[in-house]
């Protein structure tokens, strides 16, 4: 039995909005709160289904989250405002 490689760093970065400030966070993935955690692993989950839905509606965020791996692997996730989980999406800061 092979276990995945364990997840180093994280960052994500926000686009869009009715301004359209970009905001973004970084952090180790050892900074994540369990729930932060469970809801990173179900969006990973989630991406391994196949691709997003289109963001719905004008003017919605659209956030993209890169994971870097203990093995130098990284990995990039596509994430429409709607599918995006509030323990994550809070995290993000608007860069002034």
């Amino acid at each position: 039995m092979t276990t995945s490689p364990a997840l180093q760093q994280l960052r994500i970065e926000r686009r869009g909005g009715l301004a359209g400030r970009e905001a973004d966070h970084e952090c180790t993935a050892a900074a994540l709160s369990a729930a932060q955690r469970k809801a990173l692993d179900g969006l990973i989950r989630m991406a391994d289904l196949g691709p997003p839905g289109a963001a719905q509606g004008a003017d919605r965020y659209h956030y993209s989250v890169y994971l870097h791996y203990a093995d130098g692997n990284q990995r990039s996730l596509e994430v429409p405002e709607q599918d995006m989980p509030q323990a994550l999406a809070g995290l993000v800061q608007t860069r002034l």
